[in-house]
C-alpha cells in the first residue's frame, strides 16, 4: 500500500466537494429556465443508493482496509453522475445546430471508411461479441478502479474522482457548444443501438421532453466521446499497479469498439483523448504544491486585511510626527 498525503487528500475532496456544489448552485436555476422539471421519485431513488454508500463509509471508517475510502469514493462518483448526468439534457436544450456532417468529413479525411468497416464487423461474429462486451464494461471499471486503489493509493484515488468530474463537466460543455449525433442517423450502420439515446436527443432539442426520469437517462453526448475519454482515465489512474495492462487491453478493444460498432465518429476518439489531456495536465496544476502555496498565500492575505485595515491607523497615531 502506498502512504497517501493526507493533505493532498483533503485538498482534493473539498475541490471535488466544490465542484459539486457549484454546479448544482448554477445548473438548478438554468433548468428552470429551460423549462425542465424532474420526476422526483426518479431522483429519491439515486439518493437513496448515494446516501445507503455514504452510510456504509461512515459505519467502516474505523477500517484500515481500504473499504471505507473506496466506498466513500463510490458515493462521491454516485453523487457526481446524479448532479452531471442531467446537464446532458441542459446542453442538447440549447439546440445548437448539428455538426454532423464536419465530423463525417473529418473522418473522410482520415480514411476512415465506414462501408470498409462495416463489411469487416459483419463477417467477423466473434470479434463483434468481444468488442460489444468491451463496450458494455465501462461503469463496472468505474466501481473497480475505487476497490483497487482504495487500498493501494488513496490519493490518486481522489484524483480520479476528481477527473472523473472533470472530463464529465468537459464532455458536456463540448457538446453544448458543438452538439452531434451518431453515424447511424447517416446511414452507418450501428451494432449497438443508441435508438433510445437519439429519440431522447431529438426529443429534447424539439421540446418534447421536459420532465427527467433519471431511471430512464441515458448518454446522449456523441462528440467528444466520453466512452473513450473515461476509459482512459480509468487506464490513467491504474498506472503502476498490476491491474494496467489488463485495463490497457480491455480499454483499447473498448475505444475501438465506439468506432467499429458504429456508435461513434473517429473524430469522437479523437476529441475524448483531447479531453482527457486536459483533465490530467489541469489535475496536475491544481494539485501541484506552488499552486498550494498561492492559494494559500491568498488566503492568508484576505484573512488578514480587515486586521491591516485596522491596525494600520493605529500605528500611525503612535507613531511621533517628524
Amino acid at each position: 500500500m502506498v502512504n497517501a498525503d493526507k493533505s493532498d487528500g483533503s485538498r482534493i475532496l473539498r475541490l471535488i466537494v466544490s465542484i459539486q456544489l457549484g454546479v448544482l448552485v448554477v445548473a438548478a436555476p438554468l433548468y428552470w429556465v429551460s423549462g425542465f422539471t424532474f420526476r422526483w421519485s426518479s431522483v429519491g431513488g439515486q439518493l437513496f443508493i448515494a446516501g445507503a454508500f455514504g452510510l456504509g463509509a461512515m459505519l467502516s471508517r474505523r477500517d484500515r482496509n481500504g473499504v471505507p475510502q473506496a466506498i466513500a469514493a463510490i458515493t462521491l462518483l454516485l453523487s457526481a453522475w446524479l448532479i452531471l448526468g442531467p446537464l446532458q439534457y441542459l446542453a442538447a436544450a440549447w439546440n445548437r445546430p448539428l455538426v454532423d456532417a464536419y465530423l463525417l468529413r473529418a473522418d473522410a479525411w482520415l480514411g476512415v471508411s465506414w462501408p470498409a468497416i462495416d463489411r469487416w464487423v459483419a463477417g467477423h461474429a466473434l470479434a463483434r461479441h468481444v468488442l460489444g462486451l468491451a463496450y458494455l464494461s465501462l461503469l463496472p471499471q468505474f466501481v473497480l478502479v475505487p476497490l483497487v486503489l482504495g487500498w493501494l493509493n488513496r490519493t490518486r484515488l481522489w484524483q480520479f474522482v476528481l477527473q472523473f468530474q472533470l472530463t464529465a463537466l468537459a464532455t458536456v460543455v463540448l457538446f453544448a457548444l458543438w452538439p452531434a449525433s451518431t453515424p447511424a442517423q447517416h446511414g452507418v450502420h450501428e451494432w449497438v443501438s443508441q435508438a433510445d439515446a437519439m429519440q431522447q436527443l431529438f426529443a429534447v432539442r424539439e421540446g418534447a421532453l421536459r420532465v427527467l426520469d433519471l431511471t430512464q437517462a441515458t448518454g446522449l453526448i456523441s462528440w467528444p466521446s466520453f466512452h473513450t475519454a473515461g476509459a482512459l482515465v480509468v487506464v490513467w489512474s491504474l498506472r503502476k499497479t498490476w491491474w494496467f495492462w489488463p485495463i490497457v487491453l480491455l480499454d483499447g478493444l473498448l475505444i475501438a469498439s465506439t468506432i467499429l460498432l458504429g456508435v461513434h465518429y473517429a473524430v469522437d476518439v479523437l476529441g475524448g483523448m483531447g479531453v482527457v489531456g486536459l483533465v490530467v495536465m489541469s489535475t496536475k496544476y491544481l494539485m501541484s504544491p506552488r499552486t498550494g502555496r498561492i492559494r494559500a498565500r491568498h488566503s492568508a492575505s484576505w484573512l488578514l486585511r480587515p486586521c491591516a485595515v485596522t491596525i494600520r491607523p493605529q500605528l500611525d497615531r503612535q507613531l511621533p510626527s517628524r
